[in-house]
């Protein structure tokens, strides 16, 4: 195909074999039409068949938090909401608890992710996706730590800690001081 004539921005006549096609939106207007709106996996089945007999790639627990805190650090400045007492709340209404922007919400944006098998962004799947006690994601994600919004530097470095926990002994304590 060649363009023949250009009558402005997004106005153009071009040629393709015996056909001439006249051409008057504008890029974003194009990728506007082009690109879907985000859907959950929910609302794709109700419009089409889904296939999840896909295999799962299997990421080890310290892959996911190190991914999970890898995607915070993209954008360390971003404020990212909390969950409101979290450690007040009966465990079935923890575990279904979100928030639009918070750092599990972050996660869930993720392909490889939900490729992974995590299902949606709440506190519940949180846990259960990255293999976290109650009081590890307390810590993330409360808003008694840091009132309506966590920094994701902050969050990130929170997420890090997990990955030391269970290494007892004072260098890895040290090395979670200074490495973060």
């Amino acid at each position: 195909c060649n363009s023949t004539f250009s009558d402005g921005p997004g106005a153009h006549l071009t040629s393709c074999g015996n056909r001439s096609v006249i051409s008057t939106a504008t890029s974003t207007q194009i990728a506007s039409e082009i690109t879907p709106p985000a859907r959950t996996l929910s609302q794709l089945q109700s419009v089409a068949e889904v296939k999840q007999d896909l295999p799962r790639r299997t990421l080890s627990r310290k892959e996911r938090l190190e991914r999970w805190a890898e995607l915070l650090e993209r954008d360390p400045h971003r404020h990212l909401s909390t969950l409101h007492e979290t450690e007040y709340q009966p465990a079935r209404v923890r575990s279904g608890m979100r928030g639009n922007g918070s750092p599990i919400s972050v996660a869930f944006e993720d392909p490889v992710f939900r490729a992974a098998g995590m299902e949606n962004d709440s506190y519940g799947e949180a846990k259960r996706f990255f293999e976290l006690s109650d009081e590890q994601l307390h810590k993330v994600i409360c808003y008694c730590h840091f009132g309506a919004t966590v920094s994701a530097t902050t969050a990130a470095r929170h997420i890090r800690a997990m990955l030391v926990e269970k290494q007892s002994g004072l260098f890895a304590r040290l090395r979670q001081m200074f490495v973060g």
